[in-house]
């Protein structure tokens, strides 16, 4: 490290801070934004990196003048405000049950820090992923999530073009834009700039899933687990790639593994529930959702497929009513009402909840393709025309 790179004004409110952080504590250690035991020990390493930085300068400083003096002391200024934003994000993260209260807490982090320097371009990253992720975790609305998502993530392009975790950000954009040509050409630039990036493997493994790629998508996904093993989302995502190719025993395996790391993680629950129905095991399918507590509307639509698969059609019926009831007080995604009819049988219905789903560009078409619960209408047109309109066929 040079002097310059401690005291030049364009690096004098987090600057360092950014390259500690993401570059050399994140890069060097493997860990991933998704994994928040890793996000707190390469904060707390960094931090305590850059508080010895700043000590190391001020001699320094002190000899080149006082306008390096004056500079170093904003440096620590504003060093100190971001900490602080930090700390107390971290140290209540765990009272946070939810990902999408965690999001929305660490788009309010990344704020702050792009309010100390609008050129922090991980920063950037930062909003675009948590904005983006929104979308599907925090039920944000496409129109509104991805313009913004994306402005940021091309933000940090600008400011950096070769910065790996903005053509991983713009990846996930793209897959919510069904644009999987571009969001594949993203996510391997993303791995070229940066092999070590856990999040590109494992948004790549999705991407390739989603395209039923899967003998690509599983070394993928497999690559993320050995690069950040303590992620939840990482470890489902290996489940996930064996349910997706129906090889529900192995995915049973995979998605109890996971919640043997944290048996509250509702999305591999999930999955496990739908692994166990799918192997005709409906009474170990009920018994995992018992386990979700305040379930969602997605949720609510599972246990329903699952009532109607197993032959429970009229506690099947009693949910979609509540799931219908609720949607008249909060947003409730029009496919995932269309799964609960289909699970009853009702063709006609479930079609035109999916064709209102494509008009939202809803996140939850990307699955069409691969969902067993869609195979009653894949030899119909209308649902032709849909892969077709989402570029999956």
């Amino acid at each position: 490290r040079t002097v310059s790179e401690g005291v030049t004004p364009a690096r004098t409110q987090v600057g360092r801070l950014q390259q500690s952080l993401a570059a050399e504590v994140a890069a060097a250690r493997g860990y991933a934004l998704t994994s928040d035991e890793a996000f707190k020990a390469a904060f707390r390493e960094a931090d305590a990196g850059e508080t010895r930085s700043l000590g190391e300068l001020a001699p320094l400083a002190a000899q080149l003048g006082p306008d390096v003096v004056e500079r170093l002391g904003d440096l620590r200024e504003a060093k100190g405000r971001w900490v602080a934003s930090a700390r107390a994000l971290i140290d209540g993260q765990e009272a946070l049950s939810e990902y999408a209260a965690r999001l929305r807490e660490r788009q309010a982090l990344f704020q702050q820090a792009l309010d100390l320097d609008p050129s922090y371009a991980l920063a950037h990253v930062g909003l675009a992923d948590s904005i983006g992720l929104l979308i599907e975790y925090g039920n944000a609305r496409p129109a509104d999530a991805l313009p913004k998502a994306k402005a940021h993530a091309q933000r940090a392009l600008e400011l950096d073009r070769e910065l790996a975790e903005a053509y991983a950000s713009l990846g996930m954009i793209s897959t919510f834009e069904f644009d999987w040509k571009k969001a594949e050409q993203q996510y391997r630039r993303a791995i070229e700039l940066r092999p070590g990036y856990a999040t590109a493997h494992h948004w790549y493994s999705l991407d390739l899933v989603l395209l039923a790629r899967f003998e690509e998508a599983q070394p993928e996904a497999e690559r993320a687990r050995q690069l950040d093993p303590v992620s939840l989302i990482i470890n489902n995502m290996v489940g996930f790639v064996f349910w997706a190719k129906r090889d529900y025993a192995r995915a049973i395996e995979e998605f109890t593994r996971t919640l043997e790391l944290d048996p509250g993680f509702s999305t591999a629950r999930m999955n496990l529930a739908s692994a166990y129905f799918r192997s005709g095991r409906y009474a170990d399918a009920l018994a995992e959702l018992d386990k979700v507590n305040e379930p969602t509307a997605d949720q609510i639509a599972s246990r329903a497929l699952i009532l109607a698969g197993s032959g429970e059609r009229g506690k099947a019926v009693d949910l979609l009513a509540r799931l219908e009831d609720r949607s008249t007080r909060e947003y409730v995604s029009p496919v995932t009402l269309a799964l609960v009819r289909i699970s009853l049988g009702d063709k006609e219905p479930a079609l035109a909840l999916l064709e209102k789903g494509y008009a939202e560009r809803d996140f939850r078409l990307r699955y069409l393709k691969i969902a067993p619960m869609w195979d009653p209408l894949r030899r119909d047109p209308r649902f032709q025309r849909l892969l077709k309109q989402v570029n999956l066929e």
